[in-house]
């Protein structure tokens, strides 16, 4: 199966009194106007890519792009049209996560006793993993609301202790120490990143056939790689949520301001998305999906056997170690392939 990590949509082009109006086919409702050709374009794309990704983030159905040429032949106007290539993002969570591995000891355990591993994102190999995602702004409301959330915790803070209430306590604060309200302010987004650290991530990927995959993580085509039954691990009694990665540079920080009050259902807040589900583009090519687990899990993470749904089996392969794996997993519903190279440099998968 070839697939393309990005997808690109139509885009009307108008000019009116030196300024341009970009609009997308698709989803009209993203509009951007420029004097500037180049910045419009660049605008535009970022609306539509924004707009794609929340509609993911919340498993709505994603309109596919119209076809550029189509647009063009049914146009009756004068306008400009042209396309915006943006990361290719999905309407549904996946039936299948898939996990590629290397020949070793681990995968023969994985196998015999399935489990999952959640690693602290701390250690993984991308440095620009868990960003500061917070620009630490409030209007005077959202102050007033994050101070009084913090006043009213069980365990007052010891520079409240000799308040009687939260008024009064705002109104000196904010009169006689500036540095002193924005500590206070900070604690909650303090809070927050203490959750982040200790959430632990499992990733994979959406694709079984993914050539450069197979070379970085199955050792050169010679390991396998495990599909595991997201219904199975992703349950309501598990703790554990997923998402698709966000491959996008953010330019812009999320306004602390935005956050102010009480918060629940985090799971569901932007923070979490931009603190463990993005990455940058340059690792698209792994369409990764995360599973994520807030219960601090210490590593393993131990699945039914029932899990595990297909076993795929890399064009290099040893055929001993191969034979060996089959024979371990006889007993064991799950369907197996083995990836050949194709003629047009992909790889097909046949099921054994």
């Amino acid at each position: 199966m070839s697939f393309s990590y990005t997808v690109k949509y139509p885009i009307k082009v108008q000019i009116l009194n030196n300024e341009y109006t970009f609009s997308c086919i698709d989803y009209p409702q993203c509009e951007v106007e420029s004097v500037d050709f180049h910045k419009g374009l660049n605008s535009i794309q970022n609306v539509v890519e924004n707009l794609i990704c929340k509609i993911s983030q919340e498993n709505k159905y994603i309109t596919p792009p119209s076809s550029l040429k189509q647009v063009k032949d049914t146009s009756c106007d004068a306008a400009l049209y042209c396309e915006v290539e943006v990361q290719k993002y999905y309407s549904a969570v996946p039936e299948t996560l898939y996990y590629y591995l290397p020949i070793s000891e681990i995968l023969f355990k994985m196998l015999i006793n399935p489990y999952i591993w959640f690693s602290d994102p701390k250690e993984f190999n991308d440095p620009f993993e868990l960003p500061d995602v917070f620009e630490r702004q409030w209007t005077p409301k959202e102050e007033w609301d994050d101070f009084v959330f913090v006043y009213n915790q069980q365990t007052k803070l010891d520079i409240f202790k000799k308040y009687q209430t939260s008024q009064e306590a705002y109104i000196d604060i904010k009169a006689n120490s500036e540095a002193l309200m924005q500590k206070i302010l900070s604690f909650k987004l303090e809070c927050l990143s203490e959750t982040i650290s200790k959430a632990r991530v499992a990733c994979f990927s959406r694709y079984y056939d993914n050539i450069l995959m197979w070379s970085h993580y199955s050792k050169k085509h010679t390991g396998i790689v495990i599909g595991y039954d997201y219904a199975c691990i992703v349950t309501e009694k598990s703790g554990i949520f997923g998402g698709d990665v966000d491959y996008k540079v953010h330019q812009d920080k999320i306004r602390a301001g935005s956050y102010s009050g009480d918060i629940k259902n985090v799971a569901s807040k932007e923070f979490i998305t931009r603190s463990l589900l993005t990455k940058h583009p340059s690792w698209s090519y792994e369409q990764e999906y995360r599973l994520i687990n807030s219960e601090d899990s210490n590593g393993r993470y131990s699945i039914s056997k029932g899990s595990i749904k297909e076993v795929y089996f890399g064009c290099e392969i040893d055929p001993d170690i191969k034979k060996s794996i089959l024979a371990l997993l006889v007993n064991d519903k799950i369907d197996f392939y083995e990836m050949n190279k194709s003629h047009d440099i992909n790889l097909d998968r046949i099921k054994i």
